[in-house]
């Protein structure tokens, strides 16, 4: 009971604190006019506009009734940021002259949920709407996205822009699904499911007609409301296998598959921090598979780049098996982050070739990869993660896929 009494009380102490993290709100629309009203029951501070196409408003286009003043106003090619107090029950006024509707609008808490937003704009904007002009609402001209399999760094809005629009143009009715974004501070990272029919050109690869699935992993380290760097993994085996390029080394495997049904305490986001790093540290690095049941809940579900890993016994078969094949296996974490029971990280992983890799033998040859991963946490244990490493990248590496030209 005293249990249950602390984490009531903690709850109202969070919402009389912060009363809300990210609300969606539907603007009512007069002649000229856009309303948007606070029924988030908290005092409002920021409100962010995204618009189905160009805008142009200046700070005498917008009016709080029941707040304080504007403080600071944010226009894009199709975005729009109002910083101002708006009451409980107040509404913000935006004059606008019409020429675009808004296509979405939320009230955010924190320069965190500013950022989600960000990002998830980029992906409707960009990628799933295929408004090019837009990306330089959401991306610092100083940006830099590293390491993209199959292409390499690409630099600032210019490159951002070029990679999309080659990628749209191969991929012309593509569409983005996001299923999981975590934030914490400057740091966002997203797991998405693209889909799309390969009707264009890909780097030279002339349209096959496939229809393919294609899992991705981003994070985005943010600057005043945009990316300013990025690190992207994408199943390019996996794409490059649909298009019938190179032979499976397994089961389809193309999509984030089956959720786990595992729930408990989520934990804080420090405490899970410590418990998603003890399996690339202790188990992986240490080859410790003794913690495997300390780290691990049952019910847990791998989602891993060639396969998929069901319950702690399965587990206890992959880890092993390919440490066999990478005796040396070696892990480096970067940039790890969490939010409520999701923990986010980017990783190199390096090892040398030096047993059977599934019905490979042993090469001898030495491989470096980068990897994206979010885990899942219950009840302090690991029950679910998805992870993408450049497997391309190592199968070349090794010798088993020529180099791509």
């Amino acid at each position: 009971m005293s249990r249950f009494l602390g984490v009531l009380l903690m709850a109202v102490l969070a919402i009389g604190v912060v009363g809300f993290s990210q609300t969606a709100v539907t603007p009512r629309a007069a002649e000229g006019v856009l309303l948007f009203d606070n029924e988030t029951g908290a005092e409002a501070t920021r409100l962010g506009i995204l618009f189905d196409g160009p805008i142009t408003l200046c700070t005498d286009d917008v009016i709080v009734f029941g707040g304080g003043a504007v403080t600071r106003l944010d226009v894009g090619c199709r975005t729009a940021w109002i910083d101002g107090v708006v009451a409980p029950g107040g509404t913000l006024q935006v004059n606008f002259g019409g020429g675009a509707e808004v296509r979405d609008a939320c009230w955010v808490a924190s320069t965190t949920e500013k950022n989600k937003a960000v990002t998830r704009w980029l992906i409707e904007a960009a990628w799933n709407e295929g408004d090019l002009e837009a990306i330089g609402d959401f991306i610092g001209s100083e940006f830099i996205l590293h390491s993209v399999p199959l292409i390499g760094d690409l630099p600032g809005v210019v490159g951002y822009t070029m990679f999309a629009a080659g990628s749209l143009s191969a991929f012309p009715a593509t569409h983005f699904t996001i299923e999981d974004v975590v934030g914490s501070e400057d740091m966002i990272a997203l797991r998405v499911l693209r889909t799309g029919t390969h009707l264009g050109d890909l780097n030279g690869i002339p349209p096959t007609g496939a229809s393919v699935s294609e899992r991705a992993i981003v994070i985005y380290r943010m600057s005043d409301g945009k990316a300013v760097e990025g690190w992207m993994q994408y199943d390019a085996l996996g794409l490059l296998v649909q298009l019938g390029l190179i032979p499976s080394m397994g089961p389809p495997n193309f999509t984030w598959g089956t959720r786990s049904t595992t729930v408990g305490d989520p934990g804080t986001p420090e405490e899970n921090v410590v418990v998603a790093s003890r399996d690339p540290l202790e188990v992986w690095n240490q080859k410790d598979f003794s913690v495997i049941p300390e780290v691990f809940g049952e019910g847990f579900i791998g989602h891993y780049d060639m396969s998929t890993v069901v319950g702690l016994e399965a587990l206890q078969q992959y880890i092993p098996g390919n440490i066999q094949a990478f005796p040396d296996f070696q892990v480096t974490i970067h940039d790890i982050f969490a939010e409520g029971d999701l923990v986010a990280f980017r990783a190199t992983a390096s090892a040398t070739h030096l047993g059977p890799f599934g019905p490979v033998e042993a090469t001898g040859l030495p491989w470096s990869v980068d990897a994206l991963v979010i885990r899942r946490i219950a009840d302090g244990e690991v029950v679910e993660l998805w992870q993408l490493n450049d497997m391309l990248s190592l199968l070349v590496q090794i010798g088993l896929v020529p180099p791509l030209q």
